[in-house]
Order: structure tokens, then sequence, then C-alpha cells
């Protein structure tokens, strides 16, 4: 995709067990190597999802940061080579957190904590990384936690007339796109109506290209958000903080007839 004026792909990994045999895993990281090597140079790459892979922690070190755990598995030193022979870089390590920041993965009846998923970039990227943790309050399927890149788009002479137009159609998308009443998932009912919803529109499984799928997808997840959570009405153009709900809001409220009536 063109984005911000970057030319960006951008790949997500489910990687096999770490105990699968020798075989199935030269195959399964053969295959993302080469893919990698596909893409080739010209544009920026970001390789996110669920690796499997242990990689430790080392000092002064291209591919592997400081901040981390000690462990590292067979998953974790082939994910390690494939970084090395393509200049990528595992982003988590680089960025120092409290030790429940930097945990991707937990199973709390054994108490047992592993980082196995992981943001990945090129070492010389164009972009600008600020923080990569993990948010605990949400979990991705019953026991990984989601993790989170703040990444800046850096404009340059070079690209800022070329990709003029596609910054502005992404805007105007961005601007135009509904918020809806995603507090209604917290009711069973609700939430089932909506995974109804979705299954029945992903239906179509044909496309001539992964950018038509992808704008499937998209059109799905707005069409059974909007029939089964509804829109939210904001009286307020400025955009609410990722945390602000309607419990949250309705607490305002009262604080401040409070303090009038205090006033009074």
């Amino acid at each position: 995709m063109n984005l911000f004026g970057k030319k960006l792909c951008i790949l997500g990994i489910y990687a096999i067990s770490d105990d699968e045999n020798a075989l199935v895993k030269e195959d399964f990281f053969g295959k993302i190597n080469e893919l990698i090597v596909e893409i080739g140079n010209s544009r920026e790459i970001l390789i996110a999802g669920d690796f499997n892979s242990r990689t430790g922690k080392k000092i002064n070190n291209l591919v592997v940061g400081p901040y981390g755990e000690e462990a590292i598995n067979d998953n974790g030193d082939r994910l390690i080579d494939i970084c090395e022979q393509n200049s990528l870089k595992i982003l988590n390590g680089y960025f120092q957190q409290k030790r429940i920041c930097q945990y991707t993965w937990h199973q709390d009846t054994q108490e047992l904590r592993s980082i196995i998923d992981y943001i990945i970039a090129r070492q010389t990227s164009g972009l600008k990384f600020q923080d990569v943790r993990v948010f605990r309050g949400m979990t991705v399927g019953s026991d990984h936690y989601l993790v989170n890149a703040k990444i800046l788009f850096l404009y340059g002479k070079n690209n800022a007339n070329e990709s003029k137009e596609n910054v502005t159609d992404c805007a105007v998308e961005l601007s135009q796109s509904p918020l809806y009443n995603i507090d209604s998932l917290r009711d069973e009912s609700t939430s089932f109506l909506y995974k109804k919803r979705l299954d029945e529109k992903l239906g179509e499984s044909n496309f001539e290209s992964t950018e038509e799928c992808y704008q499937h997808f998209v059109k799905c997840i707005h069409q059974a958000a909007k029939e089964a959570l509804g829109e939210k009405n904001l009286r307020s153009k400025t955009k609410p903080f990722y945390y602000w709900n309607e419990e949250i809001e309705q607490s305002v409220k009262e604080r401040k007839k409070r303090k009038i009536f205090e006033m009074d």
C-alpha cells in the first residue's frame, strides 16, 4: 500500500510451534525468507504476528535489542537468522518497558510468561518507531496480548508531491470513518450478532488480487458493525481519547453538575 507518502508492505505471520520437526520448520521459515526477498528493497516492510519464537536479548546488536527476556528457542534462532540475512530488526527489544508491558503471551494457571509476538522492520527504515509495547487490557485470543507500535511517517521533498493524491485520499477516508458503539460488544447478545453478521458477509472467497480481498474485508467489517453495533454521534469534532467510553462521559457530566451546585 501507499501510506502517507511511503510504499509499505505489511506481512501478518502466524508461525508454527517450536515443537515441530526440523523439516517442517525449514520449509516454513524458508517460505518467509523467500517472500521477504521477493518484496525487495524498494518498499518499507513491517512484519507482525505470533512467531512462537523467543529471541532473547543482546547488547549492541542490529537485530535483537537489549530489553527482553533471557530465553531463546530454536524458532528464535531461525527468526534471527532471517532478520540478519535481510537486514531486519526485531523492534520489541529496543524499547525499555516494565516487564508486564513486554510479555506478549501468558498462561496464568502455570504462571508462564514469554515474548513470542513481534513487530519487525528494516534496520535502515525511513519510518520512525517511537514505541513498541504490550497493552495488557486487550487480549488476542485467550492467551495473547495486543502488541502496539507507535510509528511516525515523515515526509521527504522527493515523495511529497508524487504522494499528494494518495495522502489526500487517505485523509478523506479516515475523516469519514464512522465511530461505532463498541462498548455494546460487552453484551453477549450484541457480540454474537456482530460475529454472525460478519460471518455472513465474509462468504465471498474469489478475489483477483490481495488489494481486492483487503477492500472486501474492510467493507464487511464496517457493514457488520453498522448493523449490529450502530454508529455513535459525537457532539464535539475533537477526536476522543482511545480510553473514552460512555461510563467515563457520564462520570464527567455528574462531576460538572456537582461543581455547579457547589458554586451556587
